[in-house]
Order: structure tokens, then sequence, then C-alpha cells
């Protein structure tokens, strides 16, 4: 059950445990039934009110969460220098190359005093002002475990303080009480209108980049494979050494290795891929140690360190292999040329292909 920390004198002002007399001399009322309350004030409880004679309803058990949400108003109204958060939306859009994301973000200020809201309820705004730009402002308080408050996409930006109720004890005075809202509140943001068009803006910059890629994705269905100066067809020329040493692995029977030398920095436990293009180049992906991918051309054709260039893969000259930068653009591409496609942990197997 919820334990008041405060309660209501006969003026109806707010009166802390640790500033009334002990017991029914506290003069206090329940502010929710307004039964007479009993200050307890003993040295081995924590000190809090009472309904007399054991009188609380199930309605009163709310009445903590109603005091610290009223004190929360009062909080927020005396800080003259209120301090907002940065407001932060990341946008996404994904495309079958990418995923695409922008981070929107504003550091708004308050430059009107908080007023009272007109009919305030208790998930809704219960105070009112205005930011930078002239964009109406909404502030909420929310008693947590409460629901957040409700969203809305209107021209006002919707701001809550976010509290807990207080253990017993922990507020005895009014001074304590504010210094618990100061250390324990959070201000968050439940919604920002797009009065400046930024968030507009970056949806259509994130669409713009899906559309790329797709146009992209189709460019490279309609283009044929490149075919760099002194690149020639499967079986034109005669394996070099890296190739021959690979070949020499290839003795039927005989255990998998561990390791290739024209597979340099494989990752252990990874497969290798084949892609025979329908016009006669091959190719072998393979994972690195680092997660990233490698391209290698089982022929080693002249020409073979640039021919996939378009794709973003670079030559790396201290493993002599070609640098992957994006995977799934590279396997959509060779797909999509490819009249065998193999996986398997052994090379060997590619051999026929």
């Amino acid at each position: 059950m919820l334990t008041l920390f405060a309660g209501l004198d006969s003026t109806g002002q707010l009166r802390f445990i640790g500033d009334v007399p002990r017991g029914l001399a506290c003069g206090c009322r329940c502010p929710v039934c307004g039964s007479a309350l009993v200050a307890k004030q003993g040295a081995e409880k924590d000190w809090h009110f009472a309904h007399e004679a054991g009188q609380e309803r199930p309605e009163c058990q709310a009445g903590a969460a109603n005091l610290l949400r009223r004190l929360a108003v009062a909080y927020l109204q005396g800080k003259a220098d209120l301090t907002l958060p940065v407001f932060r939306r990341e946008l996404r859009a994904r495309s079958l190359l990418a995923n695409h994301s922008e981070v929107v973000s504003r550091a708004p200020k308050l430059i009107s005093a908080l007023q009272p809201a007109p009919s305030p309820v208790r998930s809704g705004p219960v105070l009112h002002g205005v930011l930078d730009g002239n964009v109406p402002l909404c502030v909420a308080v929310e008693i947590s475990p409460e629901p957040p408050a409700a969203t809305t996409e209107a021209d006002s930006a919707l701001l809550s303080l976010v509290c807990r109720l207080p253990d017993p004890g922990q507020v005895r005075t009014l001074d304590q009480a504010m210094a618990f809202l100061a250390d324990t509140s959070v201000l968050v943001w439940r919604w920002f209108p797009d009065a400046d068009g930024q968030v507009q803006a970056a949806e259509q910059r994130l669409q713009a980049l899906v559309l790329a890629d797709e146009e992209t994705l189709a460019r490279n269905r309609r283009a044929p494979l490149p075919a760099p100066e002194g690149w020639r067809p499967a079986g034109g020329a005669a394996p070099d050494a890296v190739a021959q040493g690979a070949a020499a692995l290839r003795s039927v029977g005989t255990p998998i290795p561990d390791s290739f030398d024209w597979a340099p920095e494989r990752k252990p436990n990874t497969s290798f891929v084949f892609y025979r293009l329908k016009d006669g180049p091959a190719w072998i992906l393979y994972t690195l140690q680092d997660g990233s991918m490698a391209a290698v051309a089982p022929d080693r054709q002249p020409g073979w360190e640039t021919a996939l260039r378009h794709l973003g893969a670079e030559l790396d000259p201290a493993l002599g292999v070609l640098r992957v930068p994006d995977r799934i653009a590279l396997q959509v591409w060779l797909g999509q040329r490819a009249g065998v496609v193999r996986t398997g942990g052994d090379p060997r197997e590619f051999d026929a292909l």
C-alpha cells in the first residue's frame, strides 16, 4: 500500500509529516477522501500519515501519487532556468543494398514561464509554455510506473517529467521533497512537431538514398561484366604460382587443410562461396578474420584486380585479395550473372566447376 508523506491542513495547504505534531494533533486530512489523518512519527518505522482508525479506502492508495504530482507541478513552475533535454529522433530507411539512418536533433529553449493547464488531467498536460521558434509546449507529469503520457502529432511539443514515488521517510519536509524531485526525476520528450521541416528533409534524403540503391541494382542487372584491358576469359592463360599452389591441394581423398595460400587470413570454420559467371570468369568469396569479405579469382586472369572496382572492391597488396566493402551488393551482382553457385568448406569441390 502507498503511504502518505503529506496531508492537507484546514486551509487546504500541503503539510509534510516532518512539519506537524504527531498523532491527531497534526490537524491534517486525506487529500482524496477528506478523512482525518494521524501523523505516525515513531522510532521504528518511517514517518508517514495514516487514516484514523484504519479508514483507508482503495482510492486513497493513489493519494501519495496525487501529492507527488502536485509537488512536481510546483517544482517545474519554480525552475526559472529550466534546462530542457535535447530532442533526438532517429529516422531509418532500408534498401536491398544498405540500411540508412539519420538523426534529427534540436536543443529547444523555454522562452516563457510555465502556466497551469486550463483543465489538467492525470494522463495529460498540467502546464503550458512556449519554446523558441514560437512552438507551443505542453508538460505532463508521469509517476512511474504509469504508462507514458499520450503523444500527439499536433503543433505542440509534449514534454514529460517522469518521477518515482519516494520511499517512506525520504520526504519529511518540503525542501526534502523538492530535492528528491531534483535528484530522481527526468525530463523526456514524448513528441516534438516538425515545425522547421528538419524531419521531412531528412526523410527525403533517406528516400533519395534508397532510390539511388534501387537504380544501382537496376543498372547492375543490365550492365555486362566489366572487361578491363588485358582481361582474358577462363582458360586463356596459365595459372600463376599462387593458383598452382592451390591446385596442388586438390588431390581427392586428402584431409581438408586448415588454410590455403590463396585465401590468406581466412576466418576459421567459415565457408567459401563459388560463382561461375555465365560469360566465363569465376570468383570465390570468403570471410576474413576481421569479419569482412574477400574475393579472389581462381584463374587469376590479367585485370582481375580491377574487375569489381565498380562495386567498391579494392586490391589489398599485402594479402593479394580484393577487399569487399559491401558484401550484399557484391553477392546480388554476382548472383544475377552466375550460371553456377556453390558453397562449401573445401574449395577442391569447385574444381569441376
